[in-house]
């Protein structure tokens, strides 16, 4: 819903009040409302409420009409996952089902395969060290976990944890002062 849909978001909760013989919400119930749904379409919304009034004696919590729409939001997301599955499928016996597009298909993976750049699974790590070395202020757990796996991959001990560099910087200027 949008800001502008409040209006209409008023005017439905008052209709349906009147219809089930329930008090109206005020200003700040309908901004309640609005708060609640206010993820949802204001035409899914209304047609929820619409839903409620067929269905319940009683006025509904702003919860209730959120059940109606994700139970809707859900099926909808089932409904497409079929179909997809489903034209997948076609798809799939279609190239399987053709030796020569079965082929085009496989040189095209080939292709992209070739061309795309080797995944190494060091990576993370490295790019915490990097960044580290240009100066980037990391968390704890990135230090503890990139010195681990620098150490685990047999480097060499030319990487000082940030936390340990500190000190012993700290220490080289205390050292240098008290020379003068």
């Amino acid at each position: 819903m949008n800001p502008s849909d409040h209006k209409t978001l008023h005017e439905r909760l008052t209709e349906l009040a009147d219809a089930l013989g329930a008090k109206a919400p005020g200003e700040a119930g309908v901004k309640a409302w609005y708060i609640a749904l206010k993820d949802f379409p204001i035409d899914e919304v209304v047609d929820a409420l619409d839903t409620w009034l067929r269905t319940k004696p009683k006025m509904p919590a702003p919860a209730d009409v959120r059940s109606i729409l994700a139970g809707r939001l859900s099926d909808r997301i089932e409904r497409q996952a079929i179909k997809d599955k489903l034209e997948f499928a076609q798809g799939a016996a279609r190239i399987l089902g053709d030796p020569q597009i079965a082929r085009l298909h496989l040189q095209r993976i080939w292709t992209i395969l070739k061309n795309s750049r080797p995944h190494d699974p060091d990576d993370w790590w490295h790019r915490i060290i990097g960044r580290w070395r240009l100066g980037e202020s990391l968390e704890y757990a990135q230090i503890v976990n990139a010195k681990l796996a620098w150490e685990r991959a047999g480097k060499p001990a030319e990487w000082t944890p940030p936390d340990l560099e500190a000190q012993l910087e700290r220490a080289a200027i205390q050292a240098e002062g008290s020379a003068w």
